[in-house]
């Protein structure tokens, strides 16, 4: 087996293309509709997996087992991210609108990581500062254009998604948006354990309650 020393341990890397979730709402809590604004979010991706190799002489260290090169490994996991953000939705013109919200995220991570002989599992939750910006665009009464960048980002992890998506208005207060979204996460579990680096990208579907 491989020493354990911080020259030889490498990170935990993996990409993969999945389908999103989101649900969200967000309301006004003055009489003024674009500010203040309360918003709450629930996104979700799941069955995400990789496949990485471990070269002869490096080891992966997580969740209290060591994976030895030269070792393929294989990684499932499913990653969130809920949020309560306050903020405004305020128009730039008749049909744009510019968007930002600031808040707090519960970002959580659940990663199987197996090799032939062994496996591990945790799952890793924290707190982050949540910072989102989105501009929209009314092309008819019923189809809206959307392009976002969302932030949650802490001292040892942080998940970053951009996605770009249309919506189509259901009721006067819901709208279905679809897209393509992309999140990178990371996440330092500190000396002698491998550092987490994860992407994920594909189509999402988004049900937008608003009032």
């Amino acid at each position: 087996l491989a020493s354990c020393t911080t020259s030889n341990i490498v990170a935990i890397d993996g990409s993969d293309s999945v389908g999103f979730s989101t649900l969200q709402t967000s309301f006004p809590v003055a009489d003024n509709q674009e500010f203040p604004r309360i918003k709450l979010r629930l996104s979700r991706a799941e069955d995400a997996t990789f496949e990485q190799e471990i070269s002869s002489g490096l080891i992966v260290v997580f969740a209290g087992e060591t994976f030895s090169g030269p070792a393929n490994i294989t990684g499932n996991f499913n990653l969130s991210i809920n949020a309560f953000a306050y903020g405004a939705e305020q128009a730039i013109n008749k049909n744009t609108h510019l968007g930002w919200y600031l808040g707090l995220a519960h970002v959580n991570l659940d990663l199987l990581i197996s090799s032939f002989s062994q496996s591990a599992m945790s799952s890793e939750s924290s707190s982050n500062p949540y910072f989102e910006i989105f501009v929209y665009k009314n092309y008819s009464p019923k189809f809206t254009g959307r392009a976002s960048l969302v932030a949650a980002v802490s001292s040892s992890n942080s998940l970053i998604e951009l996605d770009l998506g249309l919506g189509y208005q259901l009721l006067r207060n819901m709208e279905v948006m679809a897209g393509l979204r992309t999140w990178s996460y990371q996440y330092s579990r500190g000396e002698y354990q491998s550092e987490i680096t994860l992407s994920l990208s594909g189509p999402y579907l988004s049900l937008n309650l608003s009032f």
